[in-house]
């Protein structure tokens, strides 16, 4: 049941979900020069399942640098519950996209929802779109 929930969360967006979780500052400030970097951090996402009222992930989220003329992230995402990895996310993203998307990292690490809320629906689209970042769904069948 809880691949199944998974499986259905990771569809509808997951990924976007996850990588809009709160950023530290040093991640902002390496993501704006685009400096390799990790963050490791803990999320939960709640969900309507009964059976499994909450997610519990890790996310590991990596600036691995400018590779011809886009900054380069991954994220991995792995589930406690299923005990494996369950979205891998990579990113190329252009000078102007990173530019908007530090800005509001900024301004959500400063409580504005806003800017968190709009953050979450860039980086959203990003995986949505498949030009700018390719999601993989990793969950075994």
């Amino acid at each position: 049941m809880k691949k199944l929930v998974l499986t259905l969360v990771v569809l509808t967006g997951l990924a976007g979900v996850v990588m809009a979780a709160t950023y530290s500052s040093g991640y902002s400030k390496n993501l704006q020069a685009c400096n390799p970097y990790i963050e490791k951090y803990k999320v939960q996402i709640p969900t309507e399942d009964p059976n499994t009222p909450v997610l519990n992930l890790h996310s590991t989220e990596t600036i691995v640098g400018w590779r011809e003329g886009k900054c380069i992230t991954t994220s991995m995402v792995h589930s406690d519950d299923l005990q494996q990895d369950i979205i891998e996310t990579k990113c190329a993203f252009s000078k102007n996209q990173l530019d908007s998307i530090v800005k509001k990292i900024d301004l959500a690490n400063k409580g504005d929802k806003k800017a968190s809320q709009t953050l979450q629906d860039e980086l959203t689209g990003y995986a949505k779109d498949g030009t700018t970042c390719q999601v993989n769904n990793l969950i075994k069948e």
